[in-house]
């Protein structure tokens, strides 16, 4: 009898709120084992590897443990290029929380070492693994819903704090923050990416953040035009990281999604609303997406180019705000 060999997992930092969720996911995968955890903050690294009944590790240690097939990254926006070519060079397979970098060149060089070094890039666009985003792009590869015109998007979350509200550390506010999930989804119905990206934001929800919370962006391609609104406008005890909303128009057809409409609402006496999910778990088919391309050899389904074309379109946001005019893309890096 054949026993499938189980893939080892690394988690490499839990500055993202996401990090836990993985970890958890990777628990609940039969065919793999969480090797260890590495975080340069000690006391919470010990504390999840006894979460998650694994062990602390130094990152060299965890790079170098020959049983880690791959390693799920998620340190702060700014680390991921550092992270992510140390892990390439030990020929680890990666997931890498979304952005992919602050900075195009990060993002290039990130991928010229992946492609160098041999190993699978996978950037965390969960929304990709949703049940309803999948049947909307089979349903636009089917040419049922005809040619692409437009669309529109949102994603409203709350404002974190922490780390995202410093620039160094996550390269932008709510712009970089919620505008990419939407922006890899619409490069990926229209099968294309950007031309030209048209932007404002600001501060105008949260007073002296210092760091913009809110803005709008359109996004034009060869034949479609796009809108995404993004902010951190929820109040702090709203219970998703985001909405995740959006209307596709197409000359046959329009398309709506709700990313977050399999849920059922609690509140427990004296607490927030919180939102229980009883239909996919899409950080579970993210993570299970890493498993199986390792297994298998296969691309993932969100590619460390998919990762830099959605932070183009973010960072020609930020241009097109100081600049006060349209944006041309691809932008140099």
């Amino acid at each position: 009898m054949m026993v499938m060999r189980k893939i080892g997992i690394g988690m490499i930092n839990f500055d993202h709120m996401h990090a836990r969720s993985y970890a958890g996911c990777f628990k609940q995968i039969g065919n793999c084992r969480l090797v260890g955890v590495a975080d340069p903050d000690e006391k919470r690294g010990h504390q999840m590897a006894q979460a998650f009944s694994t062990q602390f590790m130094s990152p060299d240690d965890l790079l170098g443990d020959e049983s880690v097939d791959a390693v799920c990254i998620c340190s702060a926006n700014s680390k991921h290029m550092d992270d992510v070519l140390a892990a390439a060079a030990a020929g680890k397979n990666v997931m890498v929380e979304k952005p992919i970098a602050t900075t195009v060149r990060e993002a290039k060089r990130i991928i010229s070492k992946c492609r160098r070094e041999g190993v699978l890039l996978q950037v965390a666009f969960v929304m990709r693994y949703s049940p309803i985003v999948a049947e909307v792009k089979k349903a636009i590869d089917s040419g049922s819903v005809g040619e692409i015109l437009a669309m529109s998007g949102t994603n409203h979350g709350s404002m974190p704090g922490g780390w995202f509200i410093q620039k160094e550390l996550s390269g932008g506010g709510a712009l970089i923050d919620h505008t990419v999930h939407v922006a890899d989804l619409m490069n990926w119905f229209v099968g294309a990416r950007a031309k030209e990206v048209f932007a404002l934001g600001g501060t105008r929800l949260h007073e002296g953040l210092g760091i913009e919370d809110a803005g709008f962006v359109l996004v034009k391609y060869d034949r479609a035009v796009g809108s995404i609104d993004p902010s951190w406008s929820r109040p702090a005890g709203y219970p998703t990281w985001g909405d995740v909303r959006m209307r596709i128009f197409g000359s046959k057809a329009t398309l709506e999604i709700d990313g977050f409409s399999q849920t059922i609402g609690l509140t427990k006496r004296g607490d927030r609303l919180r939102l229980l999910g009883y239909g996919t778990n899409v950080d579970l088919y993210a993570c299970l997406d890493l498993v199986e391309s390792t297994l298998k050899g296969t691309q993932p389904r969100a590619t460390g180019e998919d990762g830099l074309a959605a932070l183009e379109i973010a960072l020609a946001a930020y241009k097109s705000i100081a600049a006060k005019r349209p944006v041309k893309l691809p932008m140099a890096g």
